[in-house]
């Protein structure tokens, strides 16, 4: 069995700069108005998807791990097909 990563290891960089650009972004707390609470609501809508794609790319690796323990418990020998695995960010 071959395992393909590269989806995995693409969204973990794309997730990464996404990161990358959210870091130090200026949040006004105290603000009134539809501007800032529009602002708000946007970082978290942002922030809830990151995560969500965070969680995919973990349930994927989780997935491809009990795949390699489920064929050395049997004893099989590794298959000659890839396994490729689900990505979250197309």
């Amino acid at each position: 069995m071959k395992i393909d990563l590269a989806q995995q290891v693409a969204d973990a960089e794309k997730l990464l700069a996404s990161l990358r650009d959210l870091d130090g972004t200026e949040v006004e707390d105290d603000a009134h108005g539809r501007a800032p609470r529009e602002h708000r609501a946007g970082l978290a809508l942002r922030l809830q998807l990151l995560a969500h794609g965070a969680d995919t790319i973990r349930v994927a690796l989780v997935g491809a791990n009990l795949a390699l323990r489920e064929n050395q418990a049997r004893g099989a020998a590794p298959a000659p097909e890839t396994t490729r695995l689900f990505s979250p960010f197309g």
